[in-house]
Parts: structure tokens; C-alpha cells; sequence
């Protein structure tokens, strides 16, 4: 095999790369990969959470006002805050989950309201 000019190949030394699997991480490195909190998510689950136990102790409509309170505020939070701090509330652009968030509250909204002696 013949080599040309310009063929030249970079060849990895694993003793290098071997030391170089031992050096530290640095602190900034570490913080800037940490997952986003999910407070936002956490806040929406626990409003819901709310809800359903409404439901189950046999108040409907009051547990699906409550549904709709926390899809609402799942809507609003995805609005406002910025993706990273969003969390799991954001897994489409920003437009398309406030819009699937909202029409989510509405469709909520509407049956309870039809469900209102």
C-alpha cells in the first residue's frame, strides 16, 4: 500500500488517551450539565393529583375544575419560562405546547361545563 501525500492519519496513542480519562472534571463542567428542575412539571402533577382525588371522593365537577385549573397552569408555565427551566412541560416548540396545553384546559372546560345541573 502506498501512501501519498496528503494521506497522512492521525493514529490515537491509548496510553494518552488512557491519562487522559484520569483527569478531573471541572465544578462549571459538572453544574452546567445537571438535569433542569422540575418543579414546574411537579407543581402541574400535584394540581392534578388534587383534582383526581376531587373525583374519586365523588366530587366531579369540582375534580374536573381542577383538571382544568392544572392544564391551565400547565399552559401558562410553558408561556413564561424559558425551555431549560420548563422541564418536562417542554417537548415541542414553546407555540405548539401552550396550544395543546390550552386546548387541552378548553375540552375540559366544556365538559364540565355540560356536565353542570
Amino acid at each position: 500500500m502506498s501512501a501519498a501525500p496528503g494521506d497522512e492519519y492521525f493514529v490515537a496513542d491509548s496510553a494518552a488517551l488512557l491519562g487522559a480519562a484520569e483527569l478531573p472534571v471541572p465544578a462549571a463542567a459538572v453544574e452546567a450539565k445537571a438535569p433542569p428542575a422540575q418543579w414546574p412539571f411537579l407543581l402541574v402533577a400535584l394540581v392534578g393529583l388534587g383534582a383526581l382525588v376531587l373525583i374519586a371522593a365523588g366530587s366531579l365537577l369540582q375534580g374536573l375544575a381542577g383538571l382544568v385549573v392544572a392544564t391551565g397552569l400547565a399552559a401558562l408555565l410553558r408561556l413564561v419560562l424559558p425551555t431549560r427551566t420548563a422541564g418536562w412541560l417542554a417537548s415541542r416548540s414553546r407555540g405548539l405546547d401552550v396550544a395543546g396545553f390550552a386546548a387541552l384546559a378548553l375540552a375540559l372546560g366544556g365538559v364540565t361545563l355540560l356536565l353542570l345541573p
